[in-house]
């Protein structure tokens, strides 16, 4: 069946990105992604990961939204929660997939306001659930949106002179009041989620 598979990377991630990939796969493609090991990307390698990715949109239909740590705070006011910039992102990657080549399946990897992508799209058919990565396509959305997702700390770890680590555990907050004291406490607004709770625990001897 020919269908579009969304999911995202980075939603969890204090610095880093967001990042939401679509993917439309058919018949034939779906072969060739079987054949090359594409499966949720949580389950593969960092090196692997950027191998797959490049096939993925050589020969997929797709689309990749990014927003950036800087943007994404601008946003985050009239957005006022992670789910906002999902929503928005998931509707955005279906719309620019469609407008490329129709499709009347949609599977979404679930998250908090999900359903209401239902609302925007009239004659598609929404399978919305859990562990959505199990369908190759939104395993596949998972894949190019995670490389997106890594491929942009590559240029912030080279820009602050740091790893950046990835999620939020103790060196997160260690690296983070690192980079407050070597650039100030405005360049987390550049490099992380600013409205994470660990920016408080940052700054707390700020």
């Amino acid at each position: 069946m020919e269908r579009i598979g969304t999911d995202e990377s980075g939603k969890g991630s204090y610095f880093g990105p967001l990042v939401v990939a679509g993917v439309k796969i058919d018949e034939d493609n779906e072969k060739l992604l079987e054949g090359i090991g594409v499966r949720d990307s949580k389950k593969i390698s960092k090196s692997n990961i950027k191998v797959l990715s490049e096939t993925i949109i050589e020969n997929c239909i797709h689309s990749i939204v990014l927003i950036s740590p800087k943007r994404y705070n601008e946003l985050y006011p009239s957005m006022r929660s992670i789910n906002g910039f999902l929503l928005w992102a998931h509707k955005t990657v279906i719309k620019n997939i469609l407008n490329e080549s129709y499709c009347d399946f949609v599977i979404v990897d679930d998250f908090g306001s999900a359903k209401s992508l239902t609302l925007s799209f009239s004659n598609i058919k929404f399978d919305i659930r859990k562990r959505a990565e199990s369908d190759i396509a939104v395993a596949a959305a998972s894949i190019i949106a995670r490389d997106r997702f890594l491929n942009w700390f590559l240029g912030a770890n080279r820009e602050y002179g740091v790893d950046l680590p990835i999620g939020i555990n103790d060196l997160t907050i260690k690296l983070g009041r690192m980079l407050v004291e070597r650039h100030g406490k405005d360049v987390l607004k550049e490099v992380a989620k600013y409205h994470f709770k660990t920016t408080d625990k940052i700054l707390i001897e700020d």
